[in-house]
């Protein structure tokens, strides 16, 4: 048994529906470390599409390859050029409510307004973990999250 008695390797049965899932990248790191990850799920046949949304230090968004219409589950590598937050004064909360979720909400916000998702899923592994949970809510225009899996592959919502 793995953390939170979830089986180790446990096989999970895909939606056939066009929802994006974005992967957000830990403290330090880049888009890079979701490569594996992403690669095993289109060599599983669950996707075909696989993009990247670069977020600058200023926090503009710029999406990297297109996502065809009808593209099934396409998944959002995401990469933050500030992997640290670096660019922040003050408490790393602080910095994790403001500048990381502005990240987090401006490659979410690429992605769904050019293509009219409303419906999203995450994996996150520990910063992007704080940047996703601490964005401020009552934005009626954000999509709706399916699913949110942190670094532990525990399952948050359903």
């Amino acid at each position: 048994m793995g953390y939170f008695g979830f089986k180790e390797n446990q096989h999970v049965q895909a939606a056939t529906r066009s929802t994006p899932t974005f992967f957000f990248h830990g403290y330090g790191s880049s888009y890079r470390a979701e490569q594996n990850m992403t690669a095993a799920i289109r060599r599983a046949g669950v996707t075909n599409t696989i993009v990247r949304i670069n977020v600058s230090r200023t926090g503009k968004a710029t999406l990297i390859g297109r996502i065809p219409r009808g593209t099934r589950n396409p998944l959002v590598e995401v990469n933050f050029a500030d992997n640290r937050l670096s660019g922040t004064s003050g408490s790393y909360v602080n910095a994790y409510y403001t500048t990381g979720a502005r990240y987090v909400r401006n490659a979410i916000n690429a992605v769904t307004k050019r293509y009219g998702y409303r419906t999203i899923n995450a994996v996150s592994h520990s910063m992007g973990n704080l940047e996703y949970c601490t964005q401020p809510g009552g934005n009626h225009d954000a999509p709706t999250m399916s699913r949110i899996i942190n670094h532990y592959g525990k399952e948050l919502f359903k």
